[in-house]
């Protein structure tokens, strides 16, 4: 989440830059249309405009490759941490396979590409006290809280709550009973 709101920081200074070169544009225009057509002052403005449309173009195709850089890299990191973490939980209850099940269940039919998807998974049942969701999530945000102890008070600890479109609540986590267990 932190990481998350750092790149929307980002985000929004390069939103300033390319509304400040729009302005710009917007200002280059209406001087434009002070001067008559076929001068050469109006001809150089003209130019300027298209190298500023130009460079404005530019700025935003930039800054969306960067914007998806960084959120790309955003992820595999998350994914890497949820990894070593759930390797971490699965050895600590001699955990030998963990499957990964979406804990949504199919529901209505109003939404074709989500019931394709939950028929998709190619798990079909599990029980949810083997759920180590968490446990996983406990010990990442552990971790992060450790390692970053001036945000305890800026951020909310990750949980692994349903959206408020989900209708059920997950259960909460048990201890080892099997050897296999699920996690999101």
């Amino acid at each position: 989440k932190v990481e998350l709101e750092e790149i929307k920081a980002s985000l929004q200074q390069s939103e300033e830059k390319l509304k400040s070169m729009q302005r710009n544009g917007q200002e280059l225009v209406e001087e434009i249309k002070t001067l008559k057509d076929g001068t050469p002052e109006r001809k150089a403005k003209e130019e300027k405009l298209n190298l500023l449309q130009a460079q404005f173009q530019a700025k935003q195709r930039s800054e969306q490759a960067n914007l998806k850089r960084e959120q790309a890299k955003l992820q595999v990191t998350i994914y890497q941490e949820i990894q070593d973490n759930v390797k971490l939980v699965a050895e600590h209850n001699n955990i030998t396979l963990v499957v990964k099940v979406s804990r949504n269940e199919i529901g209505s039919t109003s939404d074709p590409q989500r019931t394709q998807m939950m028929m998709a998974q190619p798990c079909i049942f599990h029980r949810k006290q083997d759920d180590m969701t968490e446990k996983v999530l406990a010990l990442m945000n552990k971790k992060y809280l450790r390692d970053n102890p001036e945000a305890a008070n800026r951020v909310t600890p990750a949980s692994a709550e349903e959206p408020a479109s989900a209708k059920k609540k997950p259960a909460a986590a048990a201890g080892s009973t099997g050897k296999v267990k699920t996690a999101d």
